[in-house]
């Protein structure tokens, strides 16, 4: 358990390094959001790359930025259950492993968003 906080921890760290998307959860306490970087959601989903090209930015960006951070809805799906999947998608050591504990979360979430995990 203490492993997976640690690799959850490191998992966040890198998705909110220079991130130029926001990934919005909406849950039943409430609304998340985790940063992120559309050019890893875009080479591994054709859906999000669609959903990225037609996401407006966000209103609550800083007006020094260079560009406004643009704000992507994720409906049906949890933060908890986006995260398992980004592991996958992140180049994080050490490398996640598909286990039964994770299997359904990235069969479900990989059909939805029609994602391509490339081996590596």
């Amino acid at each position: 358990m203490a492993d997976q906080a640690k690799d959850t921890a490191s998992l966040l760290e890198a998705m909110s390094t220079k991130p130029d998307i926001s990934l919005v959860f909406k849950g039943d306490d409430g609304t998340e959001s985790v940063p992120a970087h559309a050019t890893i959601l875009m080479l591994h989903s054709p859906v999000l790359a669609q959903a990225v090209e037609l996401a407006p930015s966000s209103s609550s960006s800083s007006s020094s930025s260079s560009a406004a951070m643009k704000e992507l809805q994720m409906p049906g799906t949890s933060k908890a259950d986006f995260l398992t999947v980004a592991q996958f998608l992140y180049p994080i050591l050490p490398l996640p492993k598909v286990s039964w504990d994770n299997l359904e979360v990235l069969l479900v979430q990989g059909h939805k968003w029609d994602m391509q995990v490339r081996p590596r």
